[in-house]
C-alpha cells in the first residue's frame, strides 16, 4: 500500500522536519510514525521543542501520546 511505503519512508528520511513527521502521522493515522516520533525525544528538555502551535494542531489522541512520553522522560 502507498500509506505504508510513505510512512517507512517518513520513519526513514531526516529530510523532513519531526514536527512534519509528527502531524501527519496524527492526520493520517500513522501509528508506527508517530511512535518514532516520539522515540526520538529522550529528555524533558526535547519536548519542549514541541511548540504550542503544533501541539493545538494534534488530534487529542496524539496530545495524550505525548503527555505520556512527556511522563515517561520525567
Amino acid at each position: 500500500l502507498v500509506v505504508n511505503r510513505v510512512e517507512a519512508y517518513l520513519v526513514s528520511t531526516r529530510h523532513v522536519w519531526i514536527m512534519r513527521k509528527l502531524i501527519a502521522a496524527d492526520k493520517f493515522k500513522l501509528k508506527i510514525l508517530r511512535d518514532h516520533c516520539l522515540s526520538l525525544f529522550t529528555t524533558p528538555a526535547d519536548m519542549k521543542h514541541i511548540t504550542t502551535a503544533v501541539f493545538g494542531a494534534l488530534s487529542e489522541d496524539a496530545k495524550k501520546a505525548v503527555h505520556e512520553r512527556t511522563l515517561e522522560l520525567i
